[in-house]
């Protein structure tokens, strides 16, 4: 009914931060308002978002160094490993692959690296088109007030 008989009616949708926590439903022509309105709500979920990255990031990379020299003590030993031609030294990913367990985690971790890396340059994105629509608000701002003198 509310598809074919109603015209007034729009499917509600998020919020387009919504994978950073806002709850935001509306129809589109809310969500939009809300976007404009919210920008700083939006910009501390984004920067929450980074944080706990960040952490994140921290951990992996302690992580990693476990298990580099992980890898270093195998290689100082890989004689008794069996593992004498075989060569630790570059990055694990870039090597022959004896021990898979001891790589897949690695692997994980700069991915996960990256992926941060992409949300990091994401975040700054969002707050330079907030800072943008802040500015282009306060001009128009400005420009209604200045009419309005007149």
């Amino acid at each position: 009914h509310l598809k074919n008989e109603c015209k007034s009616y729009e499917k509600p949708m998020k919020c387009k931060y919504s994978n950073y926590g806002c709850s935001f439903i509306g129809t589109s022509k809310s969500v939009k308002k809300h976007i404009e309105n919210d920008s700083e709500s939006h910009l501390e979920l984004l920067c929450k978002k980074i944080d706990r990255a960040a952490i994140e990031r921290q951990q992996m990379m302690g992580q990693i160094q476990q298990l580099m020299q992980h890898l270093h003590s195998i290689n100082s030993n890989r004689g008794s490993y069996g593992l004498s031609g075989l060569s630790f030294s570059n990055p694990p990913i870039a090597t022959i692959n004896p021990v898979p367990a001891l790589h897949s985690p690695v692997n994980r971790l700069y991915g996960l690296n990256a992926l941060l890396q992409q949300q990091q340059q994401q975040h700054q994105l969002h707050q330079a088109r907030a800072q943008a629509q802040a500015r282009t608000q306060a001009q128009a701002q400005s420009r209604f007030q200045a009419q309005a003198q007149v």
